[in-house]
């Protein structure tokens, strides 16, 4: 199914109703949430063959990296083979302005996908904090994960901070700005395959795991405080209580 109607400027890709967002901590399972809401025949899904065909397909054979750490882990890869931009968490080392980066980048990018023509809501796992998202997306809805903070440091550091760190985003000419050119530097001296974790210790001083466990309870504490009608806060998987939430994109 798909809307008739598309977007014309750039307000109109904010101003969107069908924006589904899991807000999450890395380590807090929020991929794991957001491939079982693509299940849901209002929620579109991903398909390709490093996702997996289905939202439950989560074997190990993909050739997606990440998934070799974090198999349910999946990217925004839309039919017609254009990625959808990621929120600012994941590339703000590269546009550390959150406004310049929507507008400049996210916006021109997600013009150029079939994604405003769907007529499903479009899913992001995303680790930015509900306020920021709503700041950008006033009509989207958000899945706001609260977790243990201990669990999910420890699964930080087996998932996340194994991922790669060479990434480039050449959609956005990542490897011109600063943090790319560094990154391309630390690869010259590391090798290709250095990881998330590996980039902290090259630029820090200190315990990478109290590193993570500090930043994990300070956003988690702020997850907690969040009281929103656009929001909905969970601390276990109440698929229920999700679907309920989420209702119809046609329907708002």
């Amino acid at each position: 199914m798909k809307r008739k109607t598309t977007c014309s400027t750039f307000s109109d890709v904010f101003e969107n109703t069908n924006y589904l967002f899991v807000s999450f901590e890395p380590g807090a399972f929020g991929h794991t949430v957001g491939r079982v809401l693509c299940s849901l025949p209002q929620v579109h899904w991903y398909s390709n063959d490093l996702n997996g065909i289905y939202p439950w397909n989560t074997s190990h054979t993909s050739k997606l990296r990440e998934r070799s750490v974090a198999r349910r882990h999946f990217n925004r890869l839309m039919p017609d083979g254009k990625m959808l931009p990621p929120t600012h968490d994941y590339v703000e080392d590269f546009v550390p302005d959150c406004d310049e980066y929507y507008t400049k980048h996210f916006a021109p990018q997600y013009l150029k996908t079939e994604a405003q023509s769907m007529d499903k809501y479009l899913l992001w796992c995303s680790h930015s904090l509900p306020k920021a998202l709503l700041d950008i997306f006033p009509n989207g809805k958000i899945i706001n994960i609260v977790s243990d903070v201990t669990s999910t440091a420890e699964r930080y550091m087996n998932t996340s901070a194994k991922f790669p760190g060479h990434l480039k985003h050449g959609w956005m000419k990542g490897p011109q700005t600063e943090h790319g050119k560094f990154l391309q530097t630390l690869a010259d001296k590391l090798g290709k395959n250095f990881t998330v974790q590996d980039i902290w210790e090259y630029r820090n001083t200190g315990d990478f795991v109290k590193y993570v466990h500090n930043r994990i309870a300070e956003k988690m504490a702020k997850r907690r405080e969040v009281s929103d009608s656009r929001v909905l806060t969970v601390t276990k998987k109440d698929y229920t209580k999700m679907k309920n939430f989420i209702g119809d994109p046609n329907d708002r």
